[in-house]
């Protein structure tokens, strides 16, 4: 499971780290969205995690079976 406080994939690369950069962007998007695609990977985009988050700390540890 991928858990994502973003709406939108991505991370840094998408959001500014590399902005002027867009055959590496481009690339970053290629792998993300080969990830994405395997059919044991959930991904959930919006989800913050913490006191004020969707999910607490123990929520998100109750979902992921590796800690």
């Amino acid at each position: 499971m991928i858990f994502n406080r973003d709406i939108k994939p991505g991370g840094l690369a998408e959001y500014g780290i590399y902005p002027a950069k867009n055959k590496m962007r481009s690339g970053l998007r290629k792998q993300l969205a080969a990830v994405l695609a395997m059919p044991n990977v959930h991904y959930f985009g919006h989800v913050p995690i913490g006191t004020n988050g969707a999910l607490t700390i123990q929520e998100y540890r109750a979902l992921t079976p590796l800690q």
